[in-house]
């Protein structure tokens, strides 16, 4: 009970952090920038291509994939939305380095860890999966 309950606080803490971010991206919600100012940092920054494709992209996995994450439902697919958003993040987004303070990685990277734990224990008995019996 205490597992369950511990996945329960990390899934919802990381999961609607991880919504947070992405409706940052996609909608300009929480001081966020929006899809076109995401977009078009993701081809100038970063320069992926086509930055139109990447923009929505990384928004939808992170909204996508912490919701999912957050009531476990469907996993791992929360967790690989996280996963993938993240592997972005630490390694295109902030390479080289790794406190967070200096630019780094330290935030996606301990995001990713924990999404990628997650997702191989399991969410646990207060997730979606295991109420609608699809764990």
């Amino acid at each position: 009970m205490t597992t369950d309950l511990g996945l329960l606080l990390v899934r919802l803490t990381v999961g609607y952090l991880m919504f947070g971010h992405g409706a940052m991206k996609l909608f300009g919600w929480f001081g966020g920038p929006g899809l076109k100012a995401t977009t078009a940092g993701m081809g100038s920054h970063l320069r992926l291509r086509p930055a139109a494709m990447w923009g929505p992209l990384a928004g939808l996995t992170e909204v996508g994939g912490g919701t999912l994450f957050g009531i476990g439902l469907f996993q791992p697919l929360g967790s690989l939305g996280i996963i993938a958003a993240m592997l972005v993040a630490s390694f295109i987004a902030h390479p080289g380095k790794l406190w967070a303070q200096k630019g780094g990685m330290e935030y996606p990277l301990t995001n990713l860890v924990i999404a990628l734990a997650v997702g191989l224990i399991g969410s646990g008995a207060y997730s979606l999966d295991a109420i609608l019996g699809i764990a």
